[in-house]
């Protein structure tokens, strides 16, 4: 299984970084939304806390309700 586990939640988390931090280096400023799957965001909100952005607020959006 560990093989599955890396594929779908590292190397994954791997690319999302990748491209987050393509656009927090771009030079305007903006606004960015990341809309994955709660098992990722860990890795997000890591790599924002090394940055020095914080939670200011949070929400919940159901995107899919099963």
């Amino acid at each position: 299984m560990e093989p599955f586990h890396h594929s779908v939640l590292h190397a994954r988390d791997e690319r999302l970084l990748e491209c987050l931090i393509a656009e927090l280096d771009a030079t305007e400023a903006k606004r960015v939304a990341v809309v994955y799957g709660a098992m990722h965001i860990r890795s997000v909100v890591r790599e924002l806390g090394k940055r020095g952005f914080y939670c200011a607020e949070a929400r919940w959006r159901t995107i899919f309700a099963f």
